[in-house]
């Protein structure tokens, strides 16, 4: 599990580095959108009964998705790294639906705000 969670960090600081050129690292939103989805996820990483059931329910469906190939009794390295790892995917999906929601919301608020500024 340990080298299933030791590969998203490695993705992470692999993914920051390549995107560093990018334009839309640079853009206030952007950026403001990273910060407030991954200190979110980690704020509720911290309170045991919410990110519990997340991490639990990410957990769930990753067996459910692969239940047919990892069999109970074959829990081996290769089973639980493929486990975690899908886990992982299905949290990074979440946190990337819920960063979008978050653009969203900001793009929608500077659209107000400057438009009731040239009234």
């Amino acid at each position: 599990m340990l080298i299933g969670i030791m590969i998203f960090v490695v993705a992470y600081v692999i993914g920051d580095y390549a995107t560093r050129p990018f334009g839309f690292r640079r853009d206030k939103i952007a950026r403001r959108t990273m910060l407030i989805g991954y200190w979110t996820r980690m704020l509720i990483s911290t309170f045991i009964p919410v990110g519990f059931y997340i991490d639990l329910f990410a957990g769930l469906i990753a067996i459910e998705f692969w239940g047919w190939t990892i069999q109970s009794s074959d829990l081996s390295f290769g089973g639980i790294l493929l486990l975690t790892v899908t886990t992982g995917v299905i949290l990074n999906i979440v946190v990337l639906a819920y960063m979008v929601l978050v653009f969203g919301v900001q793009h929608a608020i500077k659209f107000i705000w400057f438009s009731e500024k040239e009234k």
